[in-house]
């Protein structure tokens, strides 16, 4: 409507957010599953740098129906520390709850446990947890909207300030971390890939080694965070344009996705005294 039009031209207080959320549209379909040009990642070969282009795969997984068992929005919004008889915070919930109902990216998967619990699992490190996988990013939502709920600044131009820093490579590495493979397995024969840098994402596999490829799950994973940030763009913002181009989100994904993994050997060396010199 003309509420959420305006709110690009003037003013963001408060009253705008509670009133702004009342016309928020329904979350869009995700560039992790709706994608023109669908993700697909062949068996890697030893020392290949890019995912291949082979079978069709989605970055979303199958699971919308069971996540919605397995998810209760009301829980999660307090382990976030939300306070839900606050004004501003229920807004936000309110906001958010799309995105805590929306399919997990790949590879997490959502399983009931023998006792009867739904977990979220993640098949390449062999994990489970019972925090969402996309925790992380949910925090990093509802921090950008506390932050602003008394902001003078228009909403596109913070909105516009956050995808882009979602899209840059070194933002991605430090919040994924990187992977330095595929290296041959000695033991198995198959092919691994040895964490080299930690990220700090809540998202990262507690493990060192793996044998699925990092690539695939850093497009999924952002993939999800940008298809977030667009269902606040069209919250608020309306029809104006996505400051990038939706058409194109798959392939930027895919190409932002092999910042995380670097060649066997010196790449990986360079890359991590890349990382260090920019720390603080």
């Amino acid at each position: 409507g003309s509420t959420t039009m305006q709110l690009a031209k003037f003013p963001w207080p408060l009253e705008s957010l509670v009133q702004a959320f009342w016309s928020l549209l329904p979350m869009p379909a995700s560039p992790s599953s709706s994608m023109s040009s669908r993700l697909a990642v062949e068996r890697p070969g030893v020392g290949s740098t890019t995912m291949q282009r082979g079978a069709q795969l989605s970055l979303a997984g199958d699971n919308a129906d069971i996540v919605r068992k397995a998810v209760i929005p009301d829980a999660l919004a307090v382990t976030m520390g939300m306070q839900l008889q606050e004004t501003a915070d229920m807004a936000a919930y309110q906001i958010l709850k799309p995105l805590f109902l929306t399919d997990l990216p790949l590879p997490w998967e959502v399983q009931r446990r023998h006792h009867g619990r739904y977990d979220f699992y993640h098949p390449g490190s062999k994990e489970y947890r019972r925090e969402h996988p996309m925790i992380g990013f949910f925090k990093d939502v509802l921090e950008f909207l506390r932050a602003n709920a008394t902001t003078s600044t228009p909403m596109e131009e913070l909105l516009e300030a956050q995808v882009f820093k979602e899209a840059s490579p070194e933002v991605v590495r430090y919040r994924l971390g990187i992977w330095e493979g595929p290296i041959e397995d000695k033991s198995s024969g198959g092919l691994m890939f040895v964490r080299q840098w930690d990220g700090i994402d809540e998202a990262c596999v507690k493990v060192d080694q793996r044998f699925d490829d990092p690539r695939l799950e850093a497009a999924a994973n952002l993939s999800f965070r940008l298809g977030g940030w667009l269902h606040l763009w069209r919250g608020f913002i309306g029809e104006e344009p996505f400051p990038l181009l939706e058409g194109r989100l798959a392939a930027l994904c895919q190409q932002l996705g092999e910042s995380v993994v670097t060649a066997p050997g010196m790449a990986t060396t360079q890359m991590i005294a890349h990382m260090e010199q920019l720390l603080p």
